[in-house]
């Protein structure tokens, strides 16, 4: 843990020195400064990539054909190791990774800007040309409250099934890994009509059974959820609200 604050803390120190901090973030100048020398794609590399000595220096291998966003995450995650090379023990590189594509300083106040809503997730990806699925962490980290983020796929039965999950730091709460939802309620019913939706249930979340808000989005593949505890439903859907109508290029309701 300690060792991966230590690697956290000097990715910061990197984003700090970024010549052109805007998004999405440029890899190139991290690359510089690890002495890796380009990406390539190449046939066989998992979807982790790979780190690969050239006569030139450090390379990092992506899989052919992924989208940028996931080629970008896989050379953050390289990046990461490359750091960590020579430390004792293994770290979780995550964090790391997280911080060279969507830094702190950067993705905080962008993801205040754009607002407290689940359509906020695929936006901030998009913004930062990042994977949904780290996006959904960092959001989590640095909103100022409480809240988890869930994919949902279909799956048999016509029920929609957990794919991911991220939450808060610090908190307990969770879906269970085999959960399950039905379509038909009306936090869920976007999977039918595209349109977002929304609602209130009294959910287990790995504790007491308490009431949350829940607002959702169908995306390619699944439905995205943001959950938060029903007693801050008011005021975060009120924010959400206020700032979605204040953004440049938003309709008017």
């Amino acid at each position: 843990m300690v060792e991966t604050a230590s690697l956290v803390a000097r990715a910061t120190a990197l984003a700090a020195e970024h010549p052109q901090p805007h998004v999405p973030v440029d890899l190139e100048p991290y690359q510089k400064a690890l002495g890796v020398h380009g990406v390539k794609e190449l046939p066989g590399v998992g979807r982790q990539g790979a780190l690969l000595m050239e006569k030139a220096g450090p390379v990092v291998a992506v899989p052919p054909g992924l989208p940028l966003a996931e080629q970008r995450w896989i050379l953050a995650n390289q990046l990461a190791a490359v750091m960590a090379q020579g430390m004792a023990h293994r770290v979780d590189l995550t964090p790391v990774a997280l911080e060279f594509l969507l830094p702190d300083g950067i993705f905080g106040p962008a993801a205040l800007e754009c607002g407290i809503a689940v359509e906020s997730i695929p936006e901030l990806s998009a913004s930062f040309c990042a994977p949904l699925r780290p996006t959904a962490v960092r959001f989590c980290e640095l909103m100022p409250f409480k809240c988890i983020v869930a994919f949902w796929q279909p799956v048999p039965g016509g029920r929609l099934g957990l794919g991911w999950q991220a939450a808060s730091p610090g908190l307990r709460a969770r879906f269970f890994a085999r959960a399950t939802v039905n379509p038909q309620d009306h936090p869920f019913t976007t999977w039918s009509t595209g349109a977002r939706s929304q609602g209130r249930q009294r959910l287990s979340l790995g504790g007491p059974r308490l009431d949350y808000y829940l607002e959702s989005l169908r995306l390619e593949g699944g439905v995205l959820s943001l959950v938060i505890l029903e007693k801050h439903a008011e005021l975060l859907a009120s924010e959400a609200r206020r700032r979605q109508a204040h953004r440049p290029g938003r309709p008017q309701p």
